[in-house]
């Protein structure tokens, strides 16, 4: 009985050594991929500051471009409909 006890101990601790080693490669793989996980993170979080500030940088000079847009189509539509007619002058 002394025999088998002493087999089943020694079978258990391999299984032990085997779980423990398998527990300490799956953590080292697990801090791993936290850690590329924190990079993407923060690559995302930059790219959308990066994306803020070109909108606005763009939203800075979409306003007095549209507005320039009207004016010069209502300026155009103006001298359309105008009977005024300017007559160029010759030089001498």
């Amino acid at each position: 009985m002394e025999v088998a006890f002493n087999i089943l101990v020694i079978i258990l601790s391999v299984f032990l050594a085997i779980f423990l080693l398998l527990g300490i490669v799956i953590l080292f793989y697990a801090y791993k991929l936290s850690k590329f996980a924190k990079k993407i993170g923060k690559d995302a979080e930059e790219s959308v500051e990066e994306a803020k500030s070109m909108i606005k940088g763009m939203k800075s000079t979409i306003a007095p471009a549209i507005a320039a847009k009207i004016i010069a189509k209502g300026l155009k539509n103006f001298t359309k409909s105008s009977k005024v007619t300017v007559k160029k002058s010759k030089k001498k």
